[in-house]
């Protein structure tokens, strides 16, 4: 953690708890239309989980056969910690991610730049609000930015308490 300026700052004592994302989600966010995944974001999480398979080739047909998706397809992976990610490539998943989905009962979400957390069993992002508790602000915190800013703000001084 840094500062621009010298303040008086001691991190917190930990809870000795394993904290999971659902105990930073607001359901007031649940009908927000602007945080909902899209059709065809839920079309392919629900396609990955009508199988019974760990990975998931997904119909590649409408990508144009000389792109990565045409040639090497779509793959879905559900880990472990129940996130579920979508890459291109074989089913080693030694080709490039596509798509990164966390789940309310897994321990982190991956906060990765220019894209928004984005929870499949939920079915909706992460709100800025819900972005900024995982990071550890207050629910007092004001982001003084836009939105996409707020998801991936670095410094305190554009920020207010």
């Amino acid at each position: 953690m840094g500062f621009d300026k010298e303040i008086e700052f001691e991190f917190p004592k930990g809870k000795n708890i394993i904290p999971k994302l659902k105990d930073i989600i607001s359901n007031e966010f649940n009908d927000d239309k602007s945080l909902k995944l899209t059709e065809f974001e839920i079309a392919r999480i629900d396609y990955h989980f009508k199988s019974n398979e760990i990975t998931l080739k997904h119909d590649n047909s409408k990508y144009a056969a000389n792109t990565k998706k045409g040639k090497h397809g779509i793959f879905s992976f559900q880990k472990a910690d129940g996130s579920l990610r979508f890459h291109v490539g074989d089913v080693a998943k030694t080709q490039i991610q596509e798509a990164f989905y966390s789940c309310l009962d897994t321990y982190a979400c991956t906060i990765i730049a220019n894209r928004t957390p984005k929870l499949w069993d939920i079915k909706r992002k992460l709100s800025v609000r819900e972005a900024a508790r995982l990071q550890g602000f207050p629910d007092k915190f004001i982001f003084p930015v836009s939105n996409n800013q707020a998801y991936t703000v670095r410094k305190f001084r554009c920020c207010t308490w």
